[in-house]
Formats: structure tokens, sequence, C-alpha cells
């Protein structure tokens, strides 16, 4: 058959079969596309498309209002759907007004409505339905070549030439009808008709091939920044285990040197986070809590040995030093920038509810709340742990000097809550020493006498 001898309906079922297929091939790529803004907008537009040609093939045996009036609409509709498809996958700003598609398809349905039951002049409905999808296709066109980012910019200009060629086409077919209204009749039947209606068909495909390259060039693109991504926190989170590893071996070392009970560092963090953790405090503060709280008594290493480790009283003048040790803490952290978020609780745990504390004086709620909490359990540790010029006090006898506390040293809002939850706590804490044991105390070095010539021969050594 040759194409001068194709009658009306067999080149609209062609047309119709090019969005058909375009409809099937974008449901191929609808596992991997549905996750992309827009894509469903194209997946219902095509559809829209379909229908409409579809309804324009059973025009003898259909009435007007269906196969000319809906049939237009869902055309010019799915056309809408597509560009608007456009703009979400691109994630691109709409500079027209947000009801500007409801006023054109208002207008249209105006224009077929009066053309159709008033005068039936199908010139007018041909033109105003061609010029008006040619308008949309025009503008998706311009917003593919002009916001389409550099990494997809290949695929969406290949699309945004087929979208020109479908626009530049249906101008000039709507066109033509005005230029060959007298001899309308005539045109129905002469071949450049069924090249015109043909058209869509190639242009189609164009744009289906455009969809598919924009759609797998974007998949493969997120595919590659998804895997640097996973490198990257897969690389954060090695360097926060070396990080946090580090703290802890610090928290250990002070342990030692400050001659504290041993485990001390790790008691008071898991303490002090999980009763931030009941106190509501997010998550994502609670590694910061974790690092402040094993790093509170790093200042201490700014602390001469003879006032650290002094077994009297301190006078006035070495009180001055020690308590430098928040300030000190402040000046080294606050250079690493990991540890800045840590700083309240080396900086301000020695601070006081009443303002008596140091080294600010500060007052009541302006102390930090990871401070606040911190301070509690501290001194709930140095009550109930064994130290060398004490003993443990009582569980109840602690109890009550926390409460004594609450409103002068400590927060009395805090001081309820540890208490309800002190066994709570305590067997965190449990968990926390048996997953990192704290480090014993070396034992000193057995004192061995001189090297003599009784010692053990050069020769046995080198053997």
């Amino acid at each position: 058959m040759s194409l001068l001898t194709l009658d009306i309906h067999t080149v609209l079922f062609f047309v119709a079969a090019s969005y058909v297929l375009h409809v099937m091939i974008m449901f191929g790529f609808y596992r991997i596309a549905t996750k992309y803004a827009g894509v469903r907008h194209w997946l219902l537009g095509s559809l829209c498309i379909a229908i409409g040609f579809l309804l324009i093939l059973m025009r003898d045996t259909s009435p007007l209002w269906l196969s000319v009036i809906v049939a237009n609409l869902a055309i010019l509709g799915g056309v809408m759907l597509i560009v608007r498809g456009i703009e979400q996958f691109l994630d691109a700003p709409h500079p027209l007004p947000k009801r500007w598609n409801d006023l054109l398809l208002g207008l249209v349905l105006i224009i077929f409505l009066y053309f159709t039951y008033v005068e039936n002049i199908i010139v007018v409905r041909s033109f105003t339905i061609q010029f008006a999808v040619g308008l949309v296709v025009a503008y998706g066109a311009w917003q593919l070549w002009s916001a389409a980012p550099a990494d997809l910019f290949p695929a969406a200009a290949f699309t945004a030439i087929a979208l020109v060629i479908e626009s530049i086409g249906n101008v000039i077919h709507a066109f033509t009808v005005l230029l060959i209204f007298p001899n309308y009749d005539l045109f129905l039947s002469d071949v450049r008709q069924q090249i015109a209606l043909m058209r869509p068909f190639f242009t189609g495909m164009l744009w289906t091939a455009g969809v598919a390259i924009l759609i797998m060039q974007r998949t493969m693109r997120d595919a590659r920044r998804a895997h640097a991504l996973e490198q990257q926190a897969q690389l954060a989170a090695t360097l926060a285990v070396a990080y946090d590893d580090t703290i802890t071996g610090w928290a250990q070392a002070l342990d030692l040197r400050d001659k504290e009970t041993a485990g001390h560092c790790q008691r008071v963090t898991a303490m002090t986070v999980a009763l931030a953790r009941a106190l509501g405090v997010p998550e994502a503060e609670l590694v910061a809590i974790r690092r402040g709280a094993l790093l509170h008594d790093i200042g201490k290493l700014g602390v001469p040995d003879a006032i650290l480790l002094k077994p009297g009283a301190l006078t006035e003048q070495e009180w001055q030093v020690m308590r430098q040790h928040p300030v000190y803490a402040y000046a080294w952290l606050s250079q690493i920038d990991f540890l800045q978020p840590a700083l309240d609780i080396p900086y301000c745990h020695h601070e006081r509810w009443d303002g008596s504390g140091y080294p600010r004086g500060l007052r009541g709620t302006d102390i930090p709340l990871a401070a606040r909490i911190f301070a509690v359990v501290d001194m709930w540790d140095a009550m109930t742990s064994d130290r060398p010029y004490r003993r443990a006090l009582p569980r109840e006898e602690a109890r009550r000097r926390l409460c004594e506390a609450a409103g002068t040293q400590l927060d009395p809002q805090i001081v309820p809550v540890f208490l309800a939850l002190e066994l709570t706590l305590h067997a965190a804490m449990q968990q926390e020493l048996a997953e990192h044991p704290p480090l014993a105390e070396p034992e000193p070095l057995r004192e061995v006498g001189p090297i003599g010539p009784s010692s053990t021969p050069i020769a046995t050594i080198q053997s």
C-alpha cells in the first residue's frame, strides 16, 4: 500500500500507535524511574495523548463531544502533563502563572464548543488544537534546554530538539490549515495532510527515545553519586570510631594520672548519656555529650603533679591553679573541629546552679544542659566510689546529699529524674564497663640488682 492510498483512519492509527508505544516504554522504566519526580506526569500524559488519538479514530461511531472535544482536550492535557513532568524532573521553576494550564484548557474548550455546536467549522478547531499544542511543546523544549544540569544536558538537549521539531510541525500544520481553508475537504485526502498527520509518529519516537536516554543518564548519575556518598559515609564512620577510641584512651590515661578509681570516665560517661537520653536530648547530640563526658578532666593535663597529686589540702594559690583546668580544656579542644560540639562538659562541669562555680560563675540555665546533666552524675560517682582517702558512701546517704545539693550546686529539675532512674542508669553503666573495660593500673617495676661480671655472658644473649 502506497502512502497516497492511506486513508485518514490508517494515518491516525499510526499516530496513536506511536503514543501507545511511548506508554509501553515508560512502563518499562516505571520500576527504576518512579523515584524521580515528574515521571508519573510523563506516564499519565502519554496515556492521555494515546486515548485522545484513539477517540479520534472512533469519530464515525462516536458523538462529537467525545471524538472531537474530549479527544482533543485529552491530547492537549497530555502534552501539558508531560511538560509539567519535565519541570519536576529537572526541579525547574515554573515561570508562568500557576493557573495558566487551566486557562489555556478553558479557552480551547470554549472555542471547540462554539465551533462544533454553534458553527461547525473544522478548520478553526484544527488550527486551535495544533497551535495550542505547539506552544506548550515549545515551552517544554525551552525548559529542557535552559534548566537541565550540565551532567544531564546531552540527553536533555536531544529531547528538547525532538520537542522543537514537534512544536514547529504543529504550528506549521495549524497555519497550513488556515491557508487552504477553501479546499479543506480536498486537503484531508491529500498526501500533504497524510504526511502532516504522520509527523507525530516520528517525532513521538524521538521524544520517547529522549525520555529513555534522560532517565537512564540520571539513573547512572545518581548511582555514581550514591556510591560516592556510601564511601564517604563508610570513611566518616571509620574516622568516628578512630576518634572515639582515641578519646577513650585519653580518658583512661587521665584516670591513671589523677589516681581516680579505675573506670571513672567510663562510668560517668555511660550514666550521663543514659540520663541525657531519658531527659529527651536528641540522639544526634548524644555523641557530643559522650565525648565531652570522656574528656571532662582533660584540662588537668595542664595542672602540675605537685598540685594534682598532693595528698593534703590545697592552698588558695594552688586552688587557683586547679580551677584553671576547664580553661585549659577549652583552649585545647576548641582548636579541634570535631570536638567543638563537645566543649560544654569539659568547660562548664564545675559551674554551680547558684552561680558560685568556676571558671565563669554561670548561674541556673545559663549553664549548658550537658554540663548540668554531667554534674549530677559526677557528684553521684564521686560519692559512691572508693577513693584513696575514704570509702564509698552508702547509697541512701549519697541520695540524701544529692537531694541537698539540688538548687544550690545541681539543677533541681535533673536531680529527681536521676534518682528515679538510678537503677536503670547503673545498669547502663555496667553494660558500658563490660563492653569497654577500664585499664588496670600497671604494676610497679621490680627492682633488679646491678649487672656485673657474674651476669649472663654476652654470647648467651646473642645466641
